[in-house]
């Protein structure tokens, strides 16, 4: 999906003021150039998906945890 088709299906919804936290993909940079969004790169394959104190998914985190708690 290239970044003119990202902003014609979500571009509106999102606010200039908004983060946009995604993988590397260079269609979500360019798609933050054409809105001039502030862009952060999260590594999913690092631990807790943490970048810069950014938390992308909060909620998952807390399910994540939860199950360690279970788990044991």
């Amino acid at each position: 999906m290239r970044a003119e088709e990202i902003d014609a299906v979500i571009g509106c919804y999102i606010a200039p003021s908004s983060l946009l936290c995604t993988d590397t993909a260079t269609n979500y940079k360019k798609f933050a150039l054409i809105k001039a969004l502030k862009h952060e790169h999260i590594n999913l394959s690092k631990e807790g998906y943490v970048k810069k104190g950014y938390l992308p998914s909060p909620k998952r985190q807390q399910l994540s945890q939860a199950i360690k708690r279970v788990d044991g």
